[in-house]
């Protein structure tokens, strides 16, 4: 069943779960027991960094930047004027960066007293000089002649932008000053292209506010653009001297309008649309109290200066009972790939699936909207896609966003809990990510995590921290996939009572390493940036050295890999099927006593006409006789074939598959075991040979050829990667399917990797269409793993485990979650 049938029946999942004894494969990274890809650590105790978060390409080189608001931050000892971070990106950032001891980027420093400069972040290109430009919301400036009317500030990027700001003593490149006291301007910012001119227009939230119309809307709030420009720097604009280039007002009293803003194209004009949410808005007929409100208000080359919500928001979503606070956070993202921005609104005081504040999110899907205005009423009319939260006070849609975290270019839906209680821990908080996918959602429907994991749970480290306080997402490393960024502003860093932490959790799935000879029969999970994700025990002491050998691949059409796991050398021919996680699928027996050894090789492929499964090949290790076996996924035998004769005189049978001839059937790529010849056979579905190839000559001393097989050189057709084994040289070589050479590189120095043997897979790890190249240490290693570019060039390097894996050999795979 695939992920997408499974909603249609989503009524019935539990029961259908139950009768076919699936397990569902979506990763759970747990920042209790990993260190994630890196942490941003707060200064000092209540700073609360990670209060709001944001990203932009600040000094455009092509990388997202992190921004980190720290809101209660008292830079000098003044008390909380705030401050902002810039951390930049790179293609290899670092583990951690402890603001105590390392300077963030740019530092911005808050003007007064009380500001909370930070409360809220963004960026987008206002002055359109090709650099996204910071956006900071300062809602609580105070002054001898007024309090809380609110400030926002740009600062412009560039390719060298200063490291400090103080706003006490300089002035942004832009300010906007609110109007009234108490209006709090600046509570949440955002930007977009709202009137198509090419530069980044300025969103402001002002929720506090009375806008001027009778009879009065006592704080019914505003929300104000103010269009992107080539502005003179500095420049102020005095909104109580005047009018913004757009006024948005509130439907009705202390609705609080612009309490959270975002943009999006949801119409799909080639306008960004401007999303106002009223979370404590009566809503419905009869009137349900805070149920909320989103409205949604399509753009034009000349917007109208003034938009009234109580008669002109071309899209209006009402909350959909009483104290859900509908639009408590907002964003937008092209979930089901029709070109149209779809509108996604956090209620986290919804009590789904009957539990208190479990939390709701609700995803409108874009579309031309002919029928402006249109209202969605959620008490009588469900969203296109409605998740529901675990448990109750989970708060799930306390914060939401939306990127590619997976890279198949659709927009993944993200979602903060930041009350619930991972393993125990209260209040620790938990992230969740819902990929986007092509395939026509069913109409309507509904997502329970609480019966249906989120495809990435990402769940915080200690109680009371509240990750998923706040979540943003940006390609922080430049590998083509989207980052998570998650806000943990009460994390204690060091001690440090509620400074705050940043998490970043790199996007694009992940690599599979697993022990070889000598080791303990552990399977761990990497991030594409080499920083551990935790792992599992996968065989205990039947499997009594301790090797494991691993295929990866969508094994049950649910669009996430499983893991294959294989018997090495004096094991019992077993394999186990695994989700990512280390949940067990099922186990069963590949060979008799004729694979005397005990190992078993594996290779995942769509080995049959069937496109909608996947099938396990299975060959003999050491001291087997070159047989290869095809089971489906669930163990059932389908064939066998003899790879080879008596030149590989270990019977030892390497494995790789691919579609070689691009008939939609993989073909089955075999390498010679130690004690062969190097030579390499291609076989089709039924076992039958195709052709073959000599990989190395006589440097390659032990014979063994590990292969591989991707698409290196970008055209549509896949190559054969091939490694040394055992006394070979570290050689890794590239073939075209019919055994012509196209190029060789060394992967490693004896000094590290003494006797030559290479382990080998291929990823596409930055989203380009092309497959990197990872190889291990093998047999006598010291368990690193490198990562290669298709012609050779290095990219990075991890050590997958430490001592307990004797032999430092590692076994390799990749996961798509």
């Amino acid at each position: 069943m695939t992920r997408q049938q499974s909603f249609i029946v989503s009524v019935f999942l539990v029961f259908i779960t139950v009768l076919s004894g699936m397990v569902f494969g979506q990763r759970v990274i747990d920042l209790d027991k990993v260190w994630g890809d890196m942490r941003v650590l707060g200064i000092d105790s209540q700073d609360q960094s990670g209060w709001a978060v944001a990203y932009g390409d600040i000094n455009g080189d092509g990388y997202a930047d992190i921004i980190i608001g720290a809101s209660a931050d008292d830079p000098g000892g003044s008390s909380v004027p705030g401050e902002v971070y810039v951390i930049f990106g790179s293609g290899n950032p670092p583990s951690s960066i402890d603001l105590t001891s390392q300077s963030a980027d740019i530092t911005v420093y808050g003007a007064t007293v009380g500001d909370e400069c930070g409360y809220a972040v963004a960026s987008g290109d206002v002055n359109n000089d090709g650099y996204d430009d910071i956006i900071i919301g300062a809602p609580h400036p105070n002054t001898p002649v007024s309090f809380g009317t609110g400030e926002t500030y740009v600062i412009f990027g560039s390719s060298s932008p200063p490291s400090t700001i103080d706003l006490f003593t300089q002035s942004a490149d832009i300010t906007v000053c609110g109007a009234y006291n108490e209006d709090e301007l600046g509570w949440a910012v955002a930007s977009g292209d709202v009137n198509g001119d090419g530069y980044d227009d300025i969103i402001i939230g002002n929720p506090w506010a009375t806008p001027d119309i009778i009879p009065e809307r006592y704080a019914a709030g505003e929300t104000f653009v103010i269009f992107g420009n080539i502005f003179s720097s500095p420049t102020t604009i005095d909104l109580s001297t005047e009018a913004a280039d757009i006024t948005i007002s509130g439907a009705d009293a202390s609705d609080r309008s612009g309490s959270a803003v975002s943009s999006g194209d949801v119409n799909g004009d080639g306008y960004d649309d401007i999303i106002v949410a009223t979370c404590y808005a009566k809503s419905g007929t009869p009137a349900r109290s805070y149920a909320g409100e989103t409205y949604v208000i399509f753009s034009s080359s000349a917007p109208p200066a003034t938009v009234d919500l109580k008669t002109q928001a071309d899209i209006t979503v009402c909350g959909a009972a009483f104290e859900d606070f509908s639009g408590w956070a907002v964003a937008s993202g092209d979930v089901n790939g029709d070109g149209y921005e779809d509108v996604i609104i956090g209620a986290p005081f919804a009590d789904a699936g009957g539990g208190e504040n479990a939390g709701e999110t609700y995803v409108i899907f874009g579309s031309s909207f002919s029928s402006s205005p249109y209202t969605i009423d959620l008490s009588t009319d469900s969203a296109d896609i409605t998740v529901c939260g675990t448990d109750s006070y989970d708060y799930s849609g306390w914060a939401v966003a939306s990127g590619d975290i997976n890279g198949d270019e659709y927009d993944d839906v993200i979602i903060g809990a930041t009350f619930a209680a991972p393993g125990g821990r209260n209040g620790a908080g938990e992230t969740y990510v819902i990929f986007g996918f092509s395939t026509p959602w069913p109409a309507k429907y509904t997502i329970d995590l609480s019966v249906l994991p989120a495809d990435i749970t990402v769940c915080g480290d200690d109680a009371g921290d509240e990750s998923g306080y706040m979540v943003a997402s940006g390609d922080v490393n430049g590998d083509g996939y989207d980052d998570l960024i998650i806000g943990a502003l009460y994390a204690d860093p060091g001690g440090r009572t509620d400074a705050g932490e940043t998490y970043l959790i790199a996007g694009g799935g992940s690599f599979i390493t697993a022990h070889g000879l000598g080791g303990k029969s552990r399977i761990n999970s990497f991030s594409l940036l080499g920083r551990s994700w935790g792992g599992f025990k996968a065989f205990g002491a039947v499997n009594s050295q301790g090797e494991v050998h691993l295929a990866t691949g969508d094994l049950d059409g649910d669009g996430h890999h499983e893991i294959a796991a294989g018997h090495g050398e004096d094991g019992k021919s077993w394999v186990k099927l695994f989700e990512v996680d280390g949940s067990l699928i099922r186990t069963f027996k590949v060979f008799e006593a004729y694979n005397s050894g005990g190992e078993v090789h594996l290779a995942i492929g769509n080995f049959d006409a069937d496109l909608n499964d996947t099938e396990i090949a299975a060959a003999h290790g050491e001291r087997g006789q070159s047989w290869v076996k095809l089971f489906k996924a669930d163990g059932t035998f389908i064939r066998i074939f003899k790879a080879f004769g008596k030149a590989n005189t270990q019977g030892e049978v390497h494995l790789a598959s691919g579609d070689l001839n691009r008939d939609g059937i993989d073909e089955i790529i075999a390498g010679m075991g130690e004690g062969g010849s190097s030579w390499v056979k291609v076989f089709n579905l039924w076992g039958d040979f195709i052709r073959s190839f000599k990989a190395f000559g006589a440097a390659n001393i032990g014979g063994e050829v590990h292969v591989a097989v991707g698409n290196f050189d970008a055209d549509p057709a896949v190559e054969i990667a091939v490694a040394t084994g055992y006394n070979g040289g570290n050689k890794v070589r590239l073939f075209e399917k019919d055994g012509t050479l196209i190029r060789q590189f060394k992967a490693f120095g004896f000094g590290g990797n003494p006797n030559g043997d290479v382990q080998i897979a291929a990823a596409d790890i930055d989203n380009d269409g092309v497959d990197e190249i990872l190889c291990a240490h093998g047999e006598g290693g010291s368990s690193m793993v490198k990562v290669f570019k298709a012609d050779g060039t290095f990219i990075r390097s991890f050590k997958a485990f430490g001592g307990v894996n004797a032999q430092g050999e590692v076994h390799l795979g990749r996961s798509n979650n």
